[in-house]
């Protein structure tokens, strides 16, 4: 499925044959269970144009989509024994988990190529402003006080609107808490939860 969707791309089989990148590719039970657009755009944000072995990869990595949206690296410890430099680590690429990593291939100018198959689909947090409207570079790649300021970008609305607590956080005057420089972990109800909360 995924190789479908390159092979239909004007320039994308041409830069997968002569540059140097890392692909984190799901496999096709994935891709059967994504729910979102299948496209070009989504074979782009499983795409960044430095080769990563598994273990060096960094903390935070700049893909090929456009914007350079970044994906998240996030290690835990697995319990088993690291036999070819990688495995005493569960490794997750935002949401999906690296299942076989450090494919190597060499493109035809001698770039290396780096291939990880993860087991989910990697979803891309992507604005989307109005027609004729200009979004700012800040807002691709958002911290989570973009996503509060601007939900709406981010398609968190209707059932996922966080609008309620993005307004007390305002009134309380710990807008900036949520963006703190470092590693940080958000968890925000949305409105419907802390209605619920009312009600008790």
């Amino acid at each position: 499925m995924v190789a479908a969707i390159i092979e239909n791309d004007r320039v994308l089989p041409q830069m997968m044959q002569t540059m140097s990148f890392t692909a984190f590719m799901p496999t096709n039970e994935a891709m059967d269970k994504y729910e979102g657009e299948k496209n070009v755009k989504l074979i782009y944000y499983h795409l960044a144009n430095i080769p990563y072995t598994a273990q060096h990869l960094p903390d935070e990595i700049n893909t090929q989509l456009s914007g350079n949206p970044r994906l998240y690296v996030t290690r835990l410890p697995s319990g088993k024994a690291s036999i070819t430099g990688w495995e005493d680590f569960n490794i997750f690429i935002n949401n999906a988990k690296i299942l076989q990593a450090n494919h190597i291939a060499v493109a035809e100018d001698g770039a290396e190529q780096v291939l990880h198959i993860v087991d989910q689909v990697i979803a891309p947090t992507i604005a989307k402003a109005a027609p004729n409207t200009p979004l700012t570079a800040a807002y691709r790649n958002p911290d989570a006080q973009k996503l509060l300021k601007k939900p709406n970008l981010y398609g968190l609305v209707n059932q996922h609107s966080v609008t309620d607590f993005e307004r007390r956080v305002t009134e309380l005057n710990l807008l900036d808490v949520f963006n703190m420089q470092g590693k940080n972990t958000f968890f925000i109800p949305v409105n419907q939860a802390l209605n619920m909360m009312q009600r008790l």
